[in-house]
């Protein structure tokens, strides 16, 4: 098996993950408020992340201050993504918050030419331009399609470009596990902030099978 192949077929898996734990945050959304499935979900995850991050001496890794602040950043922008992309899931139709995730690569792309500086061919932007084109006749702004959601779920877009770039800087000798328990603690946090003035629902074995599968696949 090749790199290239092994690498692809390992994103095919993820982006299977990332949409089965949306489509169990939609569920669990049918009865509980979206702050409180991601408390619970943000608890699960994170003494699961904690865990191994212990077992695998994580946390003894010598970090820059620099790399300290990117991943802080980093966790900011993924607990801000989780609460407009998955608002974005609860309220619109699946198959238009999909739609609008799809433009993720153009905009990490152009991100990355304009701030790395990497070069990005004629037909390369022709394309992206296309593929927007295409999400905006997907999602349809002269109809109901097109609401405060998908507005949410645009700002969710720019939040994940921000990460990924904010990703792409941190150092090599940056443990992968490190900024993933960090944004899964800004999560962890920034729904506890949402529950202050969230009414909290009783758990029932429906919706709590949900939280436990959602945090299962992210």
């Amino acid at each position: 098996m090749s790199e290239n192949f092994r690498g692809a077929f390992i994103m095919m898996i993820c982006m299977s993950a990332f949409v089965l734990n949306d489509a169990f945050i939609r569920l669990a959304g049918d009865s509980l408020p979206l702050a409180q499935i991601l408390f619970i979900r943000g608890l699960i995850t994170t003494v699961v992340l904690l865990a191994f991050a212990i077992y695998g001496g994580v946390f003894s890794s010598t970090v820059s201050k620099k790399d300290k602040w990117r991943i802080f950043f980093r966790s900011i922008a993924e607990a801000l993504t989780a609460y407009f992309f998955l608002t974005a899931v609860i309220n619109m139709p699946f198959a238009n918050v999909t739609a609008i995730l799809q433009i993720l690569p153009m905009t990490v792309t152009l991100a990355a030419a304009f701030v790395f500086k990497e070069k990005v061919g004629l037909i390369r932007i022709t394309l992206i331009l296309m593929g927007f084109l295409g999400v905006v006749l997907i999602i349809n702004p002269s109809a109901d399609g097109f609401n405060l959601y998908a507005i949410y779920a645009l700002i969710a877009v720019f939040l994940i470009t921000i990460r990924d770039l904010i990703t792409r800087k941190l150092s090599s000798e940056v443990p992968t596990l490190l900024p993933t328990v960090s944004a899964s603690i800004g999560v962890l946090l920034f729904s506890v902030i949402l529950l202050i003035n969230t009414p909290l629902q009783p758990l029932n074995s429906q919706n709590s099978l949900f939280i436990f599968l959602a945090a299962f696949f992210i």
